[in-house]
Order: structure tokens, then C-alpha cells, then sequence
């Protein structure tokens, strides 16, 4: 599950957090806000950590997949 188009990305900067980051998802083609990485004392405060079960935020709907 990506995130909502109305959570702003990131392009994020040459490090192995940004590699991990939620924000790096694909957004919306026509109409994504995007905001520049924000780094204090050695991590990023827009950090978004990966979903540790894919199907996490389904499960949090009700939604159960097959």
C-alpha cells in the first residue's frame, strides 16, 4: 500500500535512510507536493519508516487481501 497523495515526498539525498524512506513512494503524477530532506543531529525529521508487514495498512482498514 503507498502512501496517499496528499502525504508530501521527498527526493531525498544520497544516504541509506532516504533509501528506506516512505516518502520516496510514487506519488501523484499531475499534482504531488514535495518537501527537501531535513536533517537534524544525523536523521532526517520527515523520515517515514517502512511498513514491516505489506499488508499493514490494509489490515488497519478492515481490508483483508488474498
Amino acid at each position: 500500500m503507498t502512501l496517499p497523495y496528499d502525504v508530501a515526498r521527498c527526493s531525498g539525498l544520497r544516504d541509506e535512510l532516504c533509501d528506506t524512506c516512505r516518502r520516496r513512494e510514487p506519488g501523484s503524477p499531475d499534482r504531488q507536493v514535495y518537501i527537501g530532506p531535513q536533517w537534524d543531529k544525523g536523521e532526517c525529521v520527515n523520515y517515514i519508516k517502512p511498513l514491516e508487514d505489506p499488508l499493514e495498512g490494509s489490515r488497519k482498514h478492515g481490508i483483508e487481501e488474498f
